[in-house]
């Protein structure tokens, strides 16, 4: 999902179907629409926005069992200090994971997704 508001950036090279959105909402919005699943990768304040909606929307009942996984080691610090500072509750934290590679973060999606009878591409 790339947002138009952004348009002097250009989107990452490996991006095989675009899709724009107005703005930020739009885009957030059209993301959990469209996903099974979610991987973060490293990012900056809009990345910490975009988790921790992800975190309200299944909180409030409103996302369902998707995987949200943390892909790389950078997370587990974090992740650490929202569970000792009690600032994740538990059902968020079981549907997320850290993964150190790719390929890991796709394993475990795909593997939650076919327990739930889902088949993961």
């Amino acid at each position: 999902m790339t947002c138009s508001i952004f348009a002097a950036r250009k989107p990452n090279a490996y991006l095989r179907d675009a899709h724009e959105t107005d703005d930020l909402i739009g885009r957030m919005a059209e993301l959990v629409r469209r996903s099974d699943g979610f991987v973060v990768l490293h990012g900056k304040s809009g990345t910490l926005a975009e988790l921790t909606l992800l975190w309200a929307l299944h909180r409030a009942g409103s996302l369902g069992p998707r995987p949200v996984v943390l892909l790389g080691a950078a997370w587990r610090p974090f992740l650490h200090h929202l569970v000792k500072g009690n600032m994740i509750e538990g059902d968020e934290l079981a549907i997320t994971r850290v993964a150190d590679e790719p390929e890991e973060a796709v394993g475990w999606i795909d593997t939650l997704l076919c327990a739930e009878g889902r088949r993961g591409e």
